[in-house]
């Protein structure tokens, strides 16, 4: 339908949203560039009016409640956050309190700004964000201090575990010079058993090539003892034989005397 009361300096009403995204842009500071003052805007003027058409009227639905397993009538919605335990205090927002009932009248409840105090709201806005930025920094900040922090502390359980397979190394040598000790002396022993059993040996030899001698002297002893045996017996019966004699001779000259008288 035409539009009366156009003037020659309109716009295209896609290009005015255009422009007003761009100085949304420009207000709001990037992470990385320092926070600038906005300049307050103007509305730009010869913006065709918005021709509104009715919509039709829908009922808002909200997701089903959920029955329990056990048969309990408690409902859950999933639109509710009070079934979560988050722990956050979270604004409320309900759209249907804003909502605007009449489309062709101011109709919202929504409180009234000005451009200057938005300007500034969304200043005040900005900084706060570039505090939580430096916030948002110092975490990570503090998040590499932990690590690095972590890292040390790994650091020093490599120094410790050096320092403790050092200490068993240490030892480790010391029980290998220990078994070392212990071979020498043990080889000493070994030596010294040896020499003894030389020595036993060579006494064993000399008492082997003494037994036949010692058997002759034993037989020599022998010889002697009956040579002395025989001779006794031989001296006893020449003692005998003249003890026989002499009896005979006395008896003789017994008889002879008798005789005589």
């Amino acid at each position: 339908m035409p539009i009366r009361g156009k003037s020659k300096t309109a716009q295209d009403p896609n290009s005015a949203l255009k422009s007003k995204s761009k100085k949304a842009k420009a207000e709001t500071p990037s992470a990385t560039e320092p926070t600038k003052t906005p300049k307050p805007t103007t509305a730009p003027t010869g913006i065709l009016p918005t021709i509104a058409l009715p919509l039709p009227n829908i009922p808002f639905r909200t997701t089903p409640p959920m029955t329990l397993s056990g048969g309990s009538s408690t409902a859950i919605h999933r639109k509710d956050l009070t079934q979560v335990n988050h722990g956050l205090d979270i604004p409320e927002f309900q759209p249907n309190q804003w909502m605007a009932k009449d489309l062709f009248t101011n109709s919202s409840p929504l409180p009234e700004t000005s451009q200057a105090e938005a300007d500034q709201a969304v200043l005040s806005i900005a900084r706060k964000r570039q505090t939580l930025r430096i916030v948002r920094e110092n975490i990570g900040l503090n998040r590499d201090i932990v690590g690095a922090a972590t890292e040390h502390q790994q650091l020093l359980g490599a120094v410790i575990q050096y320092s403790t397979e050092l200490v068993n190394n240490q030892t480790k040598f010391v029980k290998y010079t220990d078994a070392g000790v212990k071979q020498q002396i043990a080889a000493v022993k070994l030596s010294q058993s040896q020499e003894q059993f030389t020595q036993e040996t060579i006494a064993l030899d000399g008492l082997r090539q003494m037994t036949p001698l010692i058997q002759e002297e034993w037989n020599e002893r022998l010889e002697l003892r009956r040579a002395k045996i025989n001779g006794l017996r031989e001296q006893t019966l020449n003692a005998n034989a003249r003890l026989a004699s002499k009896r005979q001779e006395l008896e003789a000259m017994f008889n002879v005397e008798f005789q005589t008288i």
